[in-house]
């Protein structure tokens, strides 16, 4: 296969892939909704679209999915049936289907899927649908099962405007009017009438020819035309838009990351040398040149930096278009009846947020429906609307994402999860008679511990919960829970901005330097010896009359007791995650640097704290904590 055909064919991939997560959450919108007129052309074309382009790209399975879902489809907007539970699963089966082929075609496993039953299937729902709404007037079933199979044909080429550069719009035209006058009829509309043998044998266009067309067919994009007609207006405006944007491989943009980052290091050791030659010979003309080349460069690599970080950021609603469908399903499963709302779904995150974040909402979600909700018999007599509702709502708060789960179920019962955690033994009678509410909530995070009786299809394993603070802390990220008695509860997930390169405080203790990520940290503080009090076992500060709980970096990190010099104060870092405070104390503190993050291997990040390694200004190599994680071991029982 060509480079070229490679080329296309993973347009289509891309562009399919993207047009199907845009229609399912439509699907379920429409459900919820009733009849959309608007809504039911839009999935309709897009649906049409796939169909057209795999059509002329041969991939025979997506092509009869597609156009069995096109034909009930078409029927939902024409008013032919109504709407129904039974016809919105076989659809979401089809769309199920569909990224399953696709990634096929994307994986070259050379899989093929029997789609025959699927396709069985979404006919004999239509059938049964115009069946139901027989008194409305009769149907040829032939006419049902191929009215749109012409479109194969007639559209092909109209519809795959999004996956091939074109040319001329004269060859597709005379291609098109030699294939109907070689199998088919033309009607006064200018449509193809199908010949059912013609179609069959549409599906064995050689590879040879679909290459000659792809390099010289002019390809016009109608979606939004009901009578499909090329308009040479829409063929610029689309070239137009798409001389604007640039589809490039992901391996790269992490390449120019990678390349910024090694950037970033070399600049911040350029400015501890300068700095080092200004003190030295500040008198010499040179070093003064040295500073402002230097300077210079400073500026010059936040940009770029800046510029690299919003290549990788994307919107977040590529991994919110799932949940909906999720959604639906998993309240279903337990005939629970749930609603799910969605807003911020613009706001951009890193890549790395992208492809981390959707598991713990995951978990979250399932957390809500199993957990949360009521059952609609307990709502109604609780005064509570039937249906209940989970709101996800994204924003940008300074440096970090803000994502809010919130459901209106009966929230979570606390002595519930104390009891359950002394049963479990994770906590003592005497641990969870001093625990604080805050202290309480954690526990759901702890591995291995549910308070479901009787595991279930979603819940009561004890696995996920756990995995939605491990992700985010791998994110850098906290997760807290704010929860009331039959009001509901609420997950709140802070992630900062951008991932790979950081702003962190570096500090020392038992003469080992490390950096702490920037971003929660409240403030520092010098403090003396008569500053600190212990309660009930735990030394405390006082911080403008609230009590803070204060750990020694070197017992956390247990590197021995601290190097520092005999003195009668302390430097301390003052940790807020959220409505959560804790203070660490260091021997040093030695300044402010950016850095890149860089991975281990063969490290146990969670159970070390250590969010990977970067490079100082001096060339050393230092650990970057993880103060999230730390909160988990150290907060337990410390807030009392």
């Amino acid at each position: 296969m060509s480079d070229e055909m490679e080329e296309i064919i993973s347009e289509f991939i891309t562009e399919a892939e993207e047009s199907l997560e845009k229609i399912e959450p439509l699907f379920v919108e429409l459900e919820r909704k009733g009849e959309d007129k608007d809504m039911l052309d839009d999935i309709f074309r897009s649906m049409h679209t796939i169909k057209g382009a795999a059509g002329f790209l041969n991939f025979q399975g997506i092509v009869d999915v597609a156009h069995s879902s096109e034909n009930l489809m078409k029927k939902l907007r024409d008013g032919d049936i109504a709407l129904s539970k039974q016809l919105m699963d076989a659809i979401l089966k089809s769309i199920d289907m569909l990224r399953l082929l696709l990634a096929h075609i994307k994986n070259k496993d050379g899989i093929e899927e029997n789609v025959t039953p699927l396709v069985r299937e979404l006919e004999n729902v239509l059938n049964n649908a115009l069946h139901d709404d027989s008194s409305s007037g009769s149907t040829d079933e032939f006419s049902v099962k191929t009215e749109s199979s012409v479109e194969n044909k007639t559209t092909v080429f109209e519809e795959t405007a999004p996956f091939i550069d074109s040319h001329t719009e004269q060859r597709a035209e005379e291609h098109l009017q030699s294939t109907s006058q070689e199998g088919s009829a033309v009607d006064a509309s200018g449509m193809i009438q199908d010949d059912p043998e013609e179609i069959q044998s549409f599906s064995k266009v050689s590879e040879q020819e679909i290459e000659e067309l792809a390099k010289s067919v002019d390809v016009k994009d109608n979606r939004n035309s009901e009578n499909l007609q090329p308009t040479k207006d829409h063929g610029e405006k689309l070239k137009e838009k798409s001389s604007q944007n640039l589809r490039v491989d992901v391996e790269r943009i992490d390449k120019v990351m990678d390349l910024a980052g090694e950037v970033v290091l070399v600049r911040n050791r350029l400015l501890n040398i300068s700095n080092y030659f200004d003190q030295i010979y500040s008198s010499d003309p040179k070093s003064e040149t040295l500073m402002e080349t230097v300077s210079f460069l400073d500026r010059v690599t936040s940009d770029m930096q800046l510029a690299v970080m919003k290549i990788r950021m994307q919107p977040i609603k590529k991994v919110l278009a799932k949940f909906p469908r999720l959604v639906r399903d998993m309240s279903a499963g337990v005939h629970k009846n749930v609603d799910l709302h969605i807003s911020g779904e613009g706001t951009e995150v890193d890549k790395t947020v992208i492809e981390n974040i959707g598991d713990p909402l995951t978990h979250i979600l399932r957390n809500s429906i199993d957990h949360g909700i009521e059952p609609s018999e307990e709502r109604i007599a609780k005064g509570k609307p039937e249906r209940g509702k989970i709101e996800i709502n994204i924003f940008q708060k300074g440096n970090q994402i803000v994502i809010e789960i919130s459901d209106d179920g009966k929230g979570i019962d606390l002595e519930k999860l104390k009891a359950k955690a002394i049963e479990k033994g994770l906590i003592s009678k005497e641990d969870a008679a001093k625990m604080a509410n805050e202290a309480v909530t954690e526990l759901i995070f702890m591995p291995g511990f549910s308070t479901k009786e009787v595991a279930t299809e979603l819940s009561g394993r004890g696995v996920g919960m756990d995995v939605v603070k491990t992700k985010i802390s791998q994110l850098n990220g906290y997760v807290e829970i704010t929860t009331e008695k039959n009001v509901g509860t609420t997950f709140r997930i802070c992630i900062p901005l951008t991932l790979a390169i950081i702003q962190a405080l570096m500090v020392e203790v038992s003469g080992i330097k490390y950096a702490i990520p920037l971003s929660p940290i409240e403030e520092t503080l010098k403090i003396s010896e008569n500053d600190i009090d212990n309660v009930s076992g735990q030394n405390v500060i006082i911080i403008r009359n609230k009590v803070c709980p204060l750990f020694e970096l070197h017992t956390i990190l247990e590197t021995g007791s601290s190097h520092s010099e005999p003195t009668d104060y302390k430097y301390i870092i003052v940790i807020s995650l959220g409505d959560k405070r804790f203070c660490i104390a260091v021997d040093k503190l030695v300044g402010q640097e950016e850095v890149v993050i860089k991975n281990l291997k063969g490290v146990d990040t969670n159970s070390s704290y250590v969010l990977g390694a970067t490079i100082t200004g001096d060339g050393k190599v230092v650990f970057i904590l993880d103060v999230t994680g730390m909160s988990r071991q150290l907060i337990g029982t410390a807030i009392a």
